[in-house]
């Protein structure tokens, strides 16, 4: 005998402490960041790579895929925000894309301006890590 399971979403929101909103997809991709971080550090440790090369990459990292992903999704939903261009940096209304990020980590890989890495030091490091960070990379 089958007895189904019925499971209910917890909604958006984990909590909401005044006027600052914790959300469930928030909570997640920064917990895939930080176990990309790891990843990659120890896979730079493998392959005999400085050691805080992957830290001291990460704020830029972060930094240049979140206005990657946001530029993005702007783009491909342009005739929402042409008459209101104020919208355009309200982020936390949603509208982000993960090709966004991706191409923004990259141009800020390859336009970073240091001796101690290049992309192809870089590139065997970056797909497990990259891959944590679409919740639907595995999703067939």
């Amino acid at each position: 005998m089958i007895i189904p399971a019925v499971f209910t979403s917890p909604g958006p929101v984990l909590f909401q402490l005044g006027p600052i909103t914790l959300r469930w997809y928030g909570l997640l991709i920064a917990l895939a960041v930080l176990i990309g971080l790891n990843l990659s550090s120890w896979l730079a440790k493998q392959r005999n790579l400085e050691s805080g090369l992957i830290s001291d990459l990460l704020p830029i990292l972060v930094l240049a895929a979140i206005i990657g992903a946001r530029l993005y999704y702007v783009a491909f939903e342009w005739r929402s925000y042409q008459n209101s261009w104020w919208d355009v940096f309200a982020i936390w209304k949603g509208g982000i894309a993960i090709h966004g990020a991706l191409i923004g980590g990259t141009i800020s890989v390859i336009s970073a301006p240091s001796a101690d890495f290049t992309v192809t030091t870089l590139a065997p490091l970056s797909p497990g890590s990259m891959a944590l960070t679409e919740p639907e990379a595995g999703a067939v």
